[in-house]
């Protein structure tokens, strides 16, 4: 019978079993020696991303919140001025910027800068100390264009004031009936106009067509007077309001009319009001 493994050939196998376990042994006594001392530990290499990437990631987005630019203020230039309406007692003016208009008077301030005086052709603003003139702008014929708004030169000195009564607005026998001394108090107070209602420019291809009236304060002058939200204003005694001088040059003679008539687009209906002044 033939064994099926030669003594020969256990021995070199014992041999070389006992060889690997030498080298082993060897590696270990190295190992807890010599790498431990010097501060050096095993640890097995990972395919898996640090979880703390993300919150640095975090950080570097809050980092860059805080170096965002201020916004930029805005520039004189980036106004236009439409319309404006000085006297040595009153200045009004009317603005605009990126399609919004506004109505200022003195002291009024839009966008940091503060309405100060005006002439014929510009209004005269003031931001930190110093003085910004911003020319009149008339169908884009440029800052020195002439308005159809002059400059007024009043007989009463600045700053005068009379207490007199206010008149009201009454109805009587169908005709809506306005007291002088009403209009004479809204042609020198245009702060109490909109305090009662509010009004902005109706524009067809870029040009003004009328003033849309946005709200009328319940029992005020303007409400007696039939006005109603929505109304457009077209036309105030025959004279079409196609821009804001049409508009103010209404305003300046509103305390010496005789009878007032404004055409309103109510709607599709186009009706006329009219009214006593007495």
């Amino acid at each position: 019978m033939k064994h099926p493994f030669k003594s020969k050939n256990i021995k070199t196998l014992i041999t070389i079993l006992i060889l690997m376990l030498i080298v082993k042994m060897a590696w270990f006594t190295v190992e807890m020696t010599l790498l431990r001392a010097k501060g050096v530990d095993y640890m097995k290499t990972s395919e898996a991303k640090a979880l703390y990437y993300r919150t640095r990631f975090a950080s570097q987005k809050l980092n860059q919140r805080h170096i965002e630019k201020a916004k930029p203020v805005s520039d004189i230039h980036s106004f236009k001025l439409l319309a404006v309406y000085h006297s040595p007692t009153r200045t009004i003016v009317t603005v605009s910027k990126a399609g919004k208009s506004s109505v200022l008077v003195r002291g009024d301030k839009i966008d940091g800068y503060v309405l100060d005086d005006a002439t014929a052709h510009e209004a005269i603003f003031l931001r930190g100390g110093k003085r910004y003139r911003l020319g009149l702008v008339e169908n884009g014929k440029g800052p020195k264009s002439k308005s159809s708004v002059k400059y007024i030169h009043e007989n009463s000195p600045a700053g005068e004031k009379k207490s007199e009564p206010i008149g009201e607005v009454t109805e009587g026998d169908g005709i809506t009936v306005v007291d002088r001394s009403l209009l004479e108090h809204y042609s020198k107070n245009m702060n109490d106009i909109w305090k009662n209602i509010g009004i902005r420019e109706i524009r067809k291809d870029g040009k003004i067509k009328g003033f849309k009236v946005n709200f009328v304060k319940r029992g005020s002058d303007f409400a007696k007077l039939g006005l109603r939200r929505g109304d457009v204003i077209k036309a105030i005694n025959g004279q079409e309001l196609d821009s804001y001088n049409k508009a103010f040059e209404i305003y300046k003679n509103i305390d010496t009319m005789e009878d007032l008539t404004m055409k309103v687009m109510r709607g599709k209906e186009e009706m006329e009001l009219e009214y006593e002044i007495n």
